[in-house]
């Protein structure tokens, strides 16, 4: 669990802060949480995996979160990664970066209008390169399960060593299950106690079928006296 008001000043006028590893404001915990997550998502990859897919279950599990920052640790660590915005109903990686929406993104790429090179921004500071998702779609499915979205991908993994996809929760829509068929892998978001285990085994298994599930990451997590080994160092325990 990371706070999101930062000041007091946010707090009075309820300005949220996204939960950025690259924020000074971030805590250390936090940060180091997430540097574990890219090392461990780089030990866990096959060779050749170079698409990487994270979803969750229900909305506001923190996956957007989860994705930019694990996209960030991976580029700090030297990596060319691209971090591609594929929540095409929900966009919120532009946000989340604190980068300005103007025209250029995936949707433009996928109808033809612009090519891939033309839409990825480069951000100096961490090295990363993101496409955005531009305007939020209701009826995505032609898009997403079109030879278009494979071909974006496939030139994407060309280009990059790892390329993170930021798609939609699986229980909102179909988007997420035709996507781990284009990715190499894919890793899971779990918030403390919003889905069920049940929920969470079906998509684990709609996943692993599809494409190599790294694992889940436990999100949002309230610290207690059980946790203090896990997220302190206490002796380095």
């Amino acid at each position: 669990h990371e706070r999101k008001f930062k000041t007091l000043k946010s707090w009075i006028f309820k300005r949220k802060k996204s939960i950025i590893i690259t924020n000074p404001l971030t805590s250390f915990l936090y940060t180091e949480s997430v540097n574990k997550l890219a090392s461990r998502v780089s030990k866990r990859r096959n060779d050749g995996e170079r698409i990487v897919m994270v979803t969750s279950f229900m909305e506001n599990e923190g996956k957007t979160t989860v994705a930019v920052n694990m996209a960030l640790a991976l580029a700090k660590k030297g990596k060319s990664v691209l971090l591609i915005d594929c929540d095409l109903r929900k966009p919120a990686c532009a946000r989340a970066l604190g980068s300005p929406i103007h025209s250029g993104g995936i949707l433009d790429v996928l109808q033809g209008k612009m090519t891939l090179n033309d839409c990825i921004r480069h951000l100096d500071a961490s090295g990363l390169d993101f496409l955005p998702g531009g305007k939020n779609l209701k009826m995505t499915m032609n898009l997403v399960n079109s030879s278009a979205m494979e071909n974006l991908l496939k030139d994407a993994a060309q280009q990059y060593e790892i390329v993170i996809l930021d798609t939609p929760p699986m229980a909102v829509a179909p988007d997420s299950e035709v996507m781990s068929s284009y990715a190499d892998a894919a890793v899971l978001v779990v918030r403390q106690n919003a889905a069920t285990a049940g929920d969470l085994n079906d998509a684990a298994s709609i996943l692993s079928k599809n494409t190599h599930l790294l694992g889940c990451v436990l999100n949002n997590v309230h610290g207690s006296g059980d946790f203090a080994p896990v997220f302190h160092y206490s002796g380095y325990g």
